[in-house]
């Protein structure tokens, strides 16, 4: 289960840590946060949050003694009077959640001098914590290894957790440019998988067409830091989207075939045996048009997190058939046998499907 981190609380751990009887002190008792926490470690070589690279090393080299210091972290680092900072900048992020802004990360900085190595957490104005030794040469090349080093480029490799479905998939790390790299998906019930490059759909070059079989892939590394993500979302790029690509049979529909539509209206967690929706039917050619129209509405993707509420099913009702959009708080619902996805109109935010000149 994810963690929950209360700023008070930290602020109440960093204080009993400098409370101790003791003058050495593990990374935890300096900075409040366990070493297992750290999600990922970013490096700028100043203070500036412009210009980061990823760091695939283990940090292990956090895993030391720490000392309180008088040393003042702003005064060295962070003055942006001086022509050129001291201190090589890690970003660290955690897997604990602000209670405050609880879809954030708990983010913080460590620094590490250039003309000392030694690594500093900075609590306040008054002192900081340093590390006892000095990191590492061989640590230090490794933060420092810039994207463009000997035609090497960073490729940040994401899969689902806890998954076989790629046993090659490759890892996260330093790639040359125009190295070829391949990897295979198994093909399994029920679930597409997909791959994306720096947010670039791949096609696979081989399918094997079987369950249990593999689909085959394989790009050459660009001359750039890169992102490959293999995910079961459909919709995994945060772009515009349109009716059409969520539901193919929106481009099936015109005025001509389209005999009515009807659109029921009602509340969400409401016990569907005690419920009475609110349900309207139109054939009128204005209602039908103005309903096609809205499916010319461009889309994004949305976040969901609301439990209750209400809802509108649109139905385009044909002579043999009919299909149904679902919009639940304002908010198109899409779904398969495996996930479910919404989306919002973006450029006209208050828009929605509607009839207003109901069959007598």
């Amino acid at each position: 289960m994810r963690k929950t981190l209360i700023a008070a609380f930290v602020c109440l751990s960093l204080l009993s840590g400098c409370s101790k009887n003791t003058d050495i002190f593990s990374f935890a008792d300096a900075t409040g946060v366990e070493i297992n926490n750290i999600l990922s470690i970013s490096v700028s070589l100043g203070v500036e949050y412009s210009s980061t690279q990823p760091y695939y090393g283990d940090y292990s080299f956090l895993d030391t003694k720490y000392i309180k210091d008088d040393f003042n972290v702003y005064n060295e680092f962070l003055d942006y009077s001086k022509q050129e900072s001291d201190a090589i900048c890690l970003h660290v992020t955690t897997d604990i959640l602000l209670e405050t802004y609880p879809t954030q990360n708990y983010t913080f900085n460590l620094y590490i001098s250039k003309s000392s190595h030694y690594l500093y957490y900075g609590v306040s104005s008054d002192y900081s914590f340093r590390s006892l030794n000095k990191i590492s040469k061989k640590t230090i090349d490794l933060l420092l290894k810039q994207n463009g080093d000997n035609d090497e480029y960073s490729l940040t490799a994401n899969k689902p957790s806890n998954s076989n479905i790629s046993p090659d998939f490759p890892s996260s790390g330093w790639y040359k440019k125009g190295t070829k790299i391949s990897y295979k998906v198994e093909i399994v019930t029920d679930v597409t998988f997909y791959s994306y490059l720096n947010n670039e759909i791949l096609q696979c070059y081989k399918d094997d067409g079987v369950l249990g079989g593999y689909k085959y892939y394989e790009f050459i590394m660009p001359e750039q830091g890169s992102t490959l993500t293999l995910t079961t979302d459909k919709y995994y790029v945060d772009r515009e989207y349109h009716f059409n690509e969520l539901f193919p049979w929106v481009s099936s529909l015109d005025e001509k075939n389209i005999k009515g539509i009807r659109i029921e209206d009602g509340y969400i967690g409401v016990n569907p045996e005690t419920a009475t929706p609110t349900i309207s039917y139109s054939e009128d050619k204005r209602d039908i048009s103005y309903n096609l129209s809205v499916l010319n509405e461009p889309l994004k993707k949305a976040n969901y997190d609301v439990a209750g509420g209400s809802y509108r099913k649109v139905y385009f009702i044909l002579e043999e058939s009919e299909y149904c959009i679902s919009v639940n708080n304002g908010k198109i619902l899409w779904n398969d046998f495996s996930s479910y996805q919404y989306f919002r109109f973006d450029r006209t935010p208050t828009i929605s499907f509607a009839i207003s000149y109901p069959k007598a």
